[in-house]
């Protein structure tokens, strides 16, 4: 009797991981959010998808892998690492991809929480109650708009490329790491104390950009000098500004950091 005979191909389904607000590492990460149980659900960090998916092609990459991620936001102590063996290949691609119609935010930024009111309208916050102890960071940012870094002269927004600056009238021997500004332009005598002011300068022919913390300041001779030489040489005419300086704190969304 005549038969047919089909051979049906067993083929592996992706494998699709999630990652979540809601999520737990200790889960198996291929629900996209907590079984009613609370037993398993998606993974809740990057760092541990990234592992997963290590793991799961230790023997050979043989299936697509997908890694979703959900509407939410990830702060990153040190920098997500991804390395060839990170990689998929043409018939086996991995994917990171945020969740259909939802907003995954990667972001290295650190909250500033407990914002107490001071003096002259200015607010405070203790960053090292809150474990920032290095407090060398350049932006800062309220309700998503970033905010200028207290200096002198302000920010012209009306003039950002021309306005709002100085200009170096002399440079001291070399002009590497020391410069003259016109007597009674800065007002170092009025800002007391400013162990952490910055010279924000573009020396050399200017397509160079060198932010300096400032050593020293001669009131009497009008010279500035510099922690450490800048890229190239300064120049006279080069344009700077001053900044981090609690002295200059006096426009609106300026920030300084002690």
């Amino acid at each position: 009797m005549p038969a047919l005979l089909l051979a049906l191909a067993l083929t592996a389904a992706p494998l699709d991981l999630h990652v979540a607000p809601s999520g737990r590492d200790t889960w198996s990460g291929r629900l996209a959010a907590p079984n009613a149980a609370g037993t398993d659900g998606p993974f809740a960090t990057l760092e541990h998808a990234r592992d997963a998916v290590r793991a799961s092609r230790a023997g050979g990459l043989a299936l697509p892998v997908t890694v979703t991620i959900h509407g939410g936001t990830w702060r990153l102590a040190e920098s997500l690492r991804f390395t060839p063996a990170d990689s998929g290949n043409e018939t086996c691609p991995i994917t990171w991809r945020a969740a259909a119609g939802e907003k995954a935010v990667i972001t290295g930024s650190r909250p500033v929480n407990g914002w107490q009111p001071d003096a002259g309208g200015v607010f405070v916050a203790d960053l090292a109650a809150q474990g920032i102890d290095d407090p060398r960071f350049r932006e800062l940012f309220d309700r998503g708009e970033r905010q200028p870094l207290a200096r002198f002269p302000d920010l012209d927004a009306a003039h950002p490329v021309t306005g709002g600056l100085l200009y170096v009238e002399d440079t001291a021997p070399q002009g590497k790491n020391s410069f003259f500004y016109k007597p009674g332009s800065i007002p170092f005598e009025q800002w007391g104390d400013f162990p952490q002011a910055e010279v924000n300068l573009h020396p050399y022919n200017c397509w160079d950009h060198n932010i300096l913390r400032i050593t020293s300041v001669d009131r009497e001779a009008s010279l500035v000098k510099l922690r450490y030489s800048v890229a190239g040489q300064i120049f006279v005419g080069n344009r700077y500004f001053v900044q981090n300086v609690r002295g200059a704190l006096d426009a609106p969304g300026e920030w300084f950091s002690d």
